[in-house]
């Protein structure tokens, strides 16, 4: 039988409604630029790119990716996200 599940309250305000959508080309510098967190409460808070080449997805970049980048890489402004994320994600 199947039941109707409720989503906890938690988990529903994880869930980002609309993610941000970036290109390959976008560069770690703007991906950083882009997931710093917002000072409006109602804002929701992304820790996540989704990466868009042609209409298909490519690759996702967290935030934890693009921290790591940063503890490793000297010059980030131009460095493009097709060089960074990794192939293969599964949709």
């Amino acid at each position: 039988m199947v039941q109707n599940l409720r989503v906890p309250s938690d988990l529903a305000a994880a869930i980002a409604p609309a993610p941000i959508v970036v290109s390959p080309d976008t560069t770690v510098a703007t991906a950083i630029a882009t997931l710093q967190p917002s000072t409006c409460p109602t804002t929701p808070q992304h820790r996540s790119c989704v990466v868009v080449s042609q209409g298909q997805v490519v690759g996702l970049v967290t935030a934890e990716d693009l921290l790591g980048l940063a503890l490793t890489q000297t010059s980030l402004g131009s460095l493009p996200l097709g060089q960074v994320i990794s192939p293969g994600v599964v949709t």
